[in-house]
């Protein structure tokens, strides 16, 4: 599940995960992060968590996972990627 400087919600797995009778949880908002960058903190691309939702809906996930706070720009881990 990971990308280069980035992770990946790999979507495609899904179908292949219902197959075998498990539930799928998409975790969007860590899919949606990019760790290693220069300053040492992981950024993220919120502005896409509402499209990877849809998407992973789509294509039969029972669930998805999405990390919140009321104020993402300070929150002490994860922020950059929170909704």
């Amino acid at each position: 599940m990971y990308g280069y400087q980035g992770n990946s919600g790999r979507l495609q797995e899904h179908p292949i995960m219902k197959q075998i009778g498990v539930p799928v949880i998409m975790d969007i908002t860590h899919s949606l992060q990019q760790p290693n960058q220069e300053h040492g903190v992981s950024g993220g691309r919120p502005e896409m968590i509402e499209d990877l939702g849809k998407a992973a809906i789509s294509v039969g996930a029972d669930g998805i996972f999405i990390e919140t706070h009321p104020n993402p720009g300070v929150a002490k881990s994860d922020g950059a990627n929170m909704l």
